[in-house]
């Protein structure tokens, strides 16, 4: 299950190959998020 913090890691670096998120796919078949993963992504994505 993959946290917050690396989904943040890929989106804010430009260099995404460098990023725990591209290492952990390519380690796992399958990646996970919580809801409340993709809630904290999502209202920290959209204007406040």
């Amino acid at each position: 299950m993959v946290d917050t913090n690396v989904l943040i890691d890929f989106f804010r670096k430009t260099d995404k190959a460098r990023t725990r998120l591209v290492y952990l796919s390519e380690q796992f078949e399958q990646l996970a998020i919580s809801s409340v993963t993709e809630f904290e992504v999502y209202s920290g994505a959209i204007p406040a």
